[in-house]
């Protein structure tokens, strides 16, 4: 949910969001919660003669698409068009993404951060060896390269379950040659937040 604040909390110059792995609709419904209670220009596109602001919510699993739909249908969310398909897949030049600027990307990972009573009876069986954690991490790479492709594209927000550099801070790193070369920078946000992760941090040391 942090990510979802993060991603409102950038400055705002009007156009779509993209939720990238909208999957079970928590992110994407405070998103749209978030902006229908703020002012009324969150809604509306400047720069596009007071179009609706739309959020585009993604998800590549069909079973996980339908939890989608129904948990934001049960909340009411509006201004949120579904789609059942990979965030990999969607054409960044394609016309219905051309207002797009804002993407919550929070893609499958180890979940090493996270507590269920599995892991807790079984913390072996449930721990990602190291083939499984390094295909987390290829998709993870590709979806925040791919979001940096949208012509349009103002704030990249990332997000993880995890607790293992590899899927946080070497992520971003091994992304961020990428985004400076299309004009991005990186920074810090919910600057409260005593807790920022490892400081003073190297690729080799997250994936050595």
């Amino acid at each position: 949910m942090e990510a979802v604040q993060a991603t409102v909390s950038a400055p705002h110059v009007g156009g779509d969001f993209i939720d990238a792995c909208a999957a079970p609709g928590n992110k994407t419904s405070l998103l749209c919660a978030l902006l229908q209670g703020w002012e009324c220009t969150w809604l509306r596109d400047p720069s596009s003669a007071g179009r609706r602001v739309n959020i585009f919510a993604v998800e590549v699993d069909t079973k996980r698409y339908r939890r989608l739909v129904s948990n934001l249908q049960r909340c009411g969310a509006s201004h949120v068009l579904t789609m059942n398909t990979s965030f990999m897949s969607l054409d960044c030049h394609s016309s219905l993404f051309s207002h797009v600027r804002y993407f919550l990307l929070d893609p499958s990972c180890s979940g090493s951060g996270t507590y269920s009573l599995d892991s807790i009876l079984h913390p072996r069986a449930c721990a990602a060896d190291s083939a499984q954690l390094q295909r987390y991490v290829d998709n993870q790479i590709a979806i925040v390269r791919h979001a940096f492709n949208f012509p349009n594209a103002h704030t990249i927000v990332y997000s993880t379950c995890s607790v293992h550099c590899c899927e946080n801070e070497a992520v971003v790193l091994r992304t961020l040659h990428h985004a400076n070369q299309r004009g991005f920078i990186l920074t810090s946000v919910l600057k409260s937040w005593p807790m920022r992760g490892a400081s003073c941090i190297t690729v080799h040391d997250c994936i050595g």
